[in-house]
């Protein structure tokens, strides 16, 4: 059975676990919901874990990668939408795996 740990204040849409049953079949989901200043603060969950899900920024997912080795860093692709009563829906798109994260940078 494949460990996934979902990184997110919010729980994992039911769509989003539909799909990733489809790709992982027998599985079972922790959620971690905590905030955490570095990666280095979840190394054990994320050690403990077959596939990481994450909503993290890009410093976070930096380091998340780092620790996960070749395990699977995944996020999920979303679509944002804006509902006639101003409120916002997300709307789950596909699960995509995070390779690496480059910032280029210049002088302003």
């Amino acid at each position: 059975m494949t460990k996934v740990l979902w990184f997110s204040r919010h729980p994992m849409q039911e769509a989003q676990e539909t799909a990733l049953r489809k790709s992982l079949g027998d599985m079972v989901i922790t959620q971690l919901s905590k905030s955490i200043q570095s990666a280095q603060d979840i190394s054990q969950e994320i050690e403990s874990h077959d596939v990481i899900a994450v909503v993290a920024p890009p410093q976070l997912l930096a380091g998340i990668l780092r620790i996960a080795g070749d395990k699977p860093v995944i996020t999920a692709k979303m679509e944002r939408k804006v509902l006639p009563d101003g409120s916002v829906e997300m709307r789950f798109i596909k699960w995509e795996r995070v390779l690496r994260i480059v910032v280029e940078k210049e002088d302003f």
